[in-house]
């Protein structure tokens, strides 16, 4: 019979399979076995890392006040009890959890916290940070239209000791700052994570701190630098033989395409990580692949094309992982409506995106929202 921490990380394992398959129905079940396993067994410090492996599930399910409540008693116990490592692993996830939220500052503050909880952790303490990123990232140009991005897994599968920790949260920390719209600060702190994974021979990590840097340089407009950086990561994720994480990459290569004006090399480009997971039967991997095709099509000028990619899209509410991006789609899908004349549809997509920011206290998506409520409500 496997013992209690063994039976945690084979139910962690059928959680992140159930998120592959885009599947988040089993995930709350699974969690509440997790801490029903340590509940009234185990010492305080073991229940508060069960807790704090239920709130990442609940999350991943969209279950987000449960998860709220479940990482808050994880940290009240951690406290009690003196367990950096629960502290430090959860201050992880709550700067992930405040990028989704659009809370640049706060994501920044949770992922300062995080490094110097690090600092207290001691070195053999086995693997504790579940990785996670925040997937997608939205930009607003100047004329107000906004574009969603996936560029990364949201749940990888992982889970590292201290050493590791520090290039996730450094990664994170770069979401952060890029969110509050400080370019300099996000690069520097994507470069900390890409050389904390050298110095660690991590490869799994740096191409991780690479497709976040090139990504980065992406969004700033230094497509040279972005081109560099994302070319590397995709060659060190062929060299491992992930092909989930190389369709990543080849997608956010698609959107440099198109950053660049290439719509039809933008095209190519995502239609064959489409392809791919398609072929695995990977569900979010395919809508997230469809969302990057309707900002293409968008691109050229096929509107009729990009609300119905788009359309499919917003599945991304019912998929585990994915939920906090179906508000953006609905937004998105609302300006396209409204420059189309279809004004009931326009409407309509604008009140699912408010139902859907509330939902998840998405501060950034109820301002942007905000300020486009007078076409979406029959203004000019």
């Amino acid at each position: 019979m496997l013992r209690r921490p063994q039976r945690a990380r084979a139910l962690m394992g059928q959680g992140v399979l159930a998120v592959r398959l885009g599947d988040g129905s089993p995930l709350a079940d699974i969690g509440a076995r997790i801490v029903r396993d340590h509940d009234g067994r185990s010492a305080p410090a073991e229940l508060a890392y069960a807790l704090y492996q239920q709130a990442v599930l609940l999350w991943m399910r969209g279950a987000w006040e449960r998860a709220r409540e479940a990482l808050d008693r994880a940290c009240e116990l951690a406290r009690a009890v003196g367990a950096p490592s629960v502290l430090a692993a959860a201050a992880h996830t709550e700067g992930v959890w405040a990028v989704c939220r659009g809370d640049g500052a706060g994501a920044r503050a949770a992922c300062e916290s995080g490094l110097r909880l690090l600092a207290e952790v001691r070195a053999d303490t086995g693997p504790f940070l579940v990785v996670m990123t925040p997937g997608y990232v939205t930009e607003e140009d100047a004329a107000g239209q906004v574009s969603l991005y996936f560029e990364e897994t949201v749940l990888t599968g992982r889970a590292v000791g201290a050493a590791r920790a520090r290039g996730y949260v450094l990664a994170g920390l770069a979401w952060a700052a890029r969110l509050e719209g400080d370019a300099g600060a996000a690069v520097a702190a994507a470069e900390r994570s890409a050389d904390c994974f050298r110095a660690l021979a991590d490869p799994y990590g740096r191409s991780l701190a690479l497709n976040v840097l090139g990504n980065i340089c992406r969004s700033r407009g230094d497509h040279a630098a972005a081109q560099e950086h994302l070319d590397a990561a995709l060659a060190i994720r062929r060299t491992l033989g992930d092909r989930r994480e190389e369709d990543i990459t080849l997608g956010c290569l698609g959107l440099l395409r198109l950053a660049r004006g290439d719509t039809e090399g933008a095209r190519v480009s995502i239609a064959g990580a489409l392809a791919h997971f398609e072929e695995t039967d990977d569900i979010p991997g395919t809508t997230n692949s469809l969302l990057h095709l309707a900002l293409v099509a968008r691109a050229a000028g096929e509107t009729s094309r990009a609300r119905a990619l788009l359309t499919r899209a917003l599945r991304l509410e019912h998929i585990a992982g994915s939920p906090c991006a179906a508000g953006w789609v609905a937004l998105m899908l609302a300006r396209l409506a409204w420059q189309a004349g279809d004004r009931d549809a326009a409407r309509a997509s604008a009140d699912n995106a408010r139902v859907l920011f509330d939902r998840l206290g998405d501060l950034r998506g109820t301002a942007v929202l905000g300020r486009t409520a007078p076409w979406a409500r029959g203004g000019r």
